[in-house]
């Protein structure tokens, strides 16, 4: 890339920003990762963090910081109530709750796809042995069965 920019200059800076930001990313996460053990052994050694650590995990608070939300037509700022407001919302849309097997077959199931007649009469015989034997014996060596196998 480095040559194709020597060639038509100004032609990928757009590009190396992009992956710049990525590897910014990058190592952005690196870094906390070596934070984290890093404030463990601070932590358990009694010492107090540094003014770095402390001003990442400030602008990682304030970054993910939800200032205002809307819950019941209302907007709220108080974080409390922003809170519950998040729980209520992801307890809907992940609690368990019962379902009906008809309303999921007409409005599911009916929408999907249907194997032909054929099909079904190929994937429905039995298997045999040989065939399973044969396609073991078709692996490549060395390789792990899997989506690629």
């Amino acid at each position: 890339m480095t040559a194709l920019e020597c060639e038509k200059s100004g032609v990928y800076a757009e590009d190396f920003r992009n992956i710049k930001k990525k590897l910014d990313i990058y190592d952005e996460e690196r870094y906390r990762g070596a934070l984290v053990g890093a404030r463990t052994m601070q932590m358990s050694l009694d010492e107090n963090p540094m003014k770095r650590e402390l001003r990442l995990e400030k602008s990682h608070a304030r970054r993910n910081h939800i200032e205002a939300i809307e819950c019941n037509g209302l907007e709220t700022t108080d974080n409390d109530s922003i809170e519950r407001a998040f729980f209520k919302h992801y307890e809907a849309v992940f609690a368990t709750r019962p379902v009906e097997e008809e309303i999921v077959k007409e409005s599911f199931l009916s929408k999907m796809p249907q194997l032909s007649d054929d099909t079904k009469a190929v994937l429905e015989r039995p298997v045999f042995q040989t065939e399973v034997q044969k396609a073991i014996d078709k692996l490549n060596s060395c390789k792990s069965l899997g989506l690629t196998a």
